[in-house]
């Protein structure tokens, strides 16, 4: 019902822009990015946007959608769109840096750190941030953590600063009362419906007629072209191991481990919790401004050892806003991440104790050790498994990319398909698939093919070969077309009860609308009394601004001739005084009504009382999100953004 919190809680800036800005930086990435100006796609304001950057963001983007849905495989026009949204992303991202430098904002150490705890998968079964399931996820993408705790760094300072942007804009609370009041106002209606049903019996299409209206509306009855393709199928994981180098195994698990030790290494670190009494962030800091502070805490850690607990004086009295609710937890964090101050007065404590008192930039800090682990090494059997999985998918593309070679070769050689299957797939013995007589964009949408690889089918001759092998969902495929039957429509003769069908429907439903209109001429004429015999067939109903008269809504069989009239009869409805006839009939489900308005009802208070507060929030979201909107344009039109022409994916390295 409350359709406007519903729309801006999901708008298109939160969903389009943000959901390229703000990535979990996860599953893929590199240590550096190249600086090669060969391998530039662009500048914003002389800053050079890099393809390696693109390639990283691009495949992180990727497996994001592949987790949310593992079937997910785009075709190749799919891949570019989503690169040119990447690329985009990165173009909003330099705007967004060069503003926050701009305006001051910076990201604290306590901030970062909660920032990356509150990533999910990061998170262990219990559904808590893990510090080896951290290293785990970053040490098995070849990505280090100072490289990730740099883009996540960005990441909380892209959202502080459209929090920044945002943050003076709130809804009045009169205000979106009345709007509530307006979108939730309902309407009470009677309709009296004139059903297609009843005039059927009325309707004898002759010959001639049905001959006409076949010849006016063929394009109802074409049948689109449909193709029959068999092919081979190379699937990825039957190919992994069939290289020179064999299978993966415990050995090669084992040697890849003793290789990549680095990655494995457990720096030492220590679970701390805190309170802040934060210090004004400025240069001329005044020495009574530093004194209170330090009265306030040492206030608040006398309370702590008179025995309040830790968590709940963090929750009471810390300045700390994106920790206090957990109770001041900064999570486990590496030695070296926090502030060195911060550091050396919490491992003063042994774990479990609390006391300590700590000045660093930004204030005062009570701290809590919780915990504390030494430097270490994960081992091997705690990371075999995940090895192994990496290492078979290595493999598994080794040997895709082998057979593609190889099938390409056959294809332009003129083998057969039974040849392709008995001499390059035999390895696996993967045979002959059939797709069956299908419409084509149906058998790419089963496949997962891009559509333009079967847009030439009418060119080829049945049992040719497609001019080169196919990549999809789990490997690649080469295709022969078997037949193929063009788009046509079926003569007269064979779809005569379709054609006979259509056209009474057409006729009934004009019949009804004649009827219709007579009586509201005829109501009209009468003061807007009806006969006694049409008043038994009203029926009442509910209309609201969102959804009309949901019992009149649905499309019905004649609506190829005449669309529903949902719109402007919703429209007719809020327009029209209580008592009054709408001015015509109207097209519904199935049948032609007229329509009365018998009476405005409020909105419910009640609702208000319980959703309200949900409502103000929407609208705020909505403003926000508007705001957000004309800053970004802003910064577009006073930047210098150049980007080169060309496909993005086709340089991809």
């Amino acid at each position: 019902m409350l359709d406007v919190i519903r729309r801006n809680s999901q708008s298109w800036v939160v969903k389009g822009i943000f959901g390229i800005i703000i990535l979990v930086f996860v599953f893929w990435g590199a240590n550096t990015v190249s600086t090669d100006s060969s391998r530039v796609l662009g500048e914003v304001d002389g800053s050079p946007l890099y393809r390696a950057e693109l390639m990283q963001r691009f495949k992180l983007e990727m497996q994001r959608l592949r987790q949310a849905n593992p079937e997910y495989s785009p075709g190749a026009q799919e891949q570019e769109f989503l690169a040119r949204q990447v690329l985009q992303g990165m173009v909003i991202r330099a705007l967004l840096r060069r503003e926050a430098s701009r305006l001051g904002l910076g990201i604290s150490d306590a901030e970062l750190s909660a920032h990356v705890a509150s990533q999910g998968i990061f998170h262990d079964a219990a559904g808590v941030f893990n510090e080896a399931v951290y290293r785990n996820v970053l040490a098995l993408t070849d990505l280090s953590v100072s490289r990730y705790e740099e883009m996540a760094e960005e990441e909380a300072l892209l959202a502080k600063l459209r929090g920044y942007v945002g943050a003076a804009l709130r809804a009045d609370a009169a205000e979106a009362r009345r709007l509530f009041d307006f979108e939730l106002e309902r309407r009470q209606v009677e309709y009296l419906a004139f059903p297609h049903a009843e005039y059927r019996k009325s309707v004898r299409p002759g010959e001639a007629e049905l001959i006409t209206f076949y010849s006016e509306n063929s394009a109802r009855w074409q049948l689109p072209a449909r193709a029959a393709l068999d092919y081979v199928f190379f699937d990825q994981d039957l190919l992994a191991g069939l290289g020179p180098d064999g299978p993966v195994g415990e050995e090669k698990a084992a040697a890849w481990y003793a290789a990549h030790k680095e990655s494995f290494a457990l720096p030492a670190s220590m679970h701390t919790r805190h309170i802040l009494v934060r210090l004004p962030l400025s240069l001329g800091l005044k020495d009574e401004e530093v004194n209170a502070a330090k009265a306030r805490a040492e206030s608040i850690l006398a309370e702590l050892k008179a025995g309040r607990a830790f968590a709940e004086l963090a929750r009471a009295h810390s300045d700390d806003e994106t920790g206090r609710e957990q109770g001041g937890d900064l999570g486990w964090t590496e030695l070296g991440s926090l502030d060195q101050a911060y550091e050396e007065a919490a491992l003063t404590l042994r774990p479990g104790e609390s006391g300590a008192l700590a000045r660093t930039y930004n204030g005062f800090h009570i701290i809590e050790l919780l915990g504390f682990k030494p430097a270490g090494e994960r081992p091997f059997a705690e990371a075999r498994g995940e090895i192994l999985a990496r290492l078979k998918e290595e493999a598994a593309l080794n040997g895709l990319a082998a057979a593609l070679s190889e099938a390409e070769d056959a294809v332009i050689g003129g083998l057969s398909l039974e040849d392709i299957a008995e001499t390059i797939a035999a390895p696996h013995k993967p045979g002959l698939r059939e797709t069956g007589l299908k419409e084509p964009a149906a058998i790419a949408a089963e496949l997962k093919l891009p559509p333009a690889v079967l847009a030439d089918l009418a060119a080829l001759a049945p049992g040719s070969l497609l001019p080169a092998p196919v990549e999809i969902a789990g490997g690649f495929a080469v295709f022969r077309l078997k037949e193929y039957v063009p788009a046509h429509t079926p003569g007269l003769e064979a779809i005569r009860g379709e054609v006979s069908a259509a056209f009474t429907d057409k006729a009934a439903a004009e019949l009804a609308g004649a009827a219709a209109r007579a009586a509201l001429d005829d109501i009209k004429a009468k003061g807007g009394v009806l006969p006694a015999a049409l008043s038994k067939k009203l029926v009442r109903a509910e209309a609201n601004r969102f959804s009309g008269v949901p019992q009149l809504a649905v499309t019905d069989p004649s609506a190829a001739f005449f669309p529903s009239d949902e719109q402007s009869l919703t429209q007719d409805i809020y327009l029209a005084g209580a008592g009054e006839w709408l001015p015509r009939a109207y097209a519904a489900d199935k049948a032609q009504v007229l329509v009365r308005l018998l009476e405005v009802r409020p909105a419910d208070p009640a609702v208000w009382e319980s959703m309200g507060a949900a409502y103000v929030e929407g609208l705020d979201n909505m403003r926000r999100d508007l705001f957000f909107n004309l800053f970004l344009a802003r910064l577009e039109r006073q930047a210098n953004i150049e980007i080169k022409a060309g496909p993005l994916l086709s340089f991809a390295p």
